[in-house]
């Protein structure tokens, strides 16, 4: 393998964990505001 083949795999690797990790921080961001708005309506009742 050539370095810039390798080079382009390190860079791959690296944009495809930045994906992965902000499809989870989006999703935590989703599962947090619907934990908020339970304990809004649990306070309001």
């Amino acid at each position: 393998m050539k370095n810039s083949e390798c080079s382009n795999n390190s860079n791959y690797e690296k944009d495809n964990i930045r994906h992965e990790l902000q499809l989870l921080i989006d999703k935590l961001g989703f599962i947090i505001s619907l934990a908020m708005n339970d304990y809004i309506n649990i306070n309001n009742k």
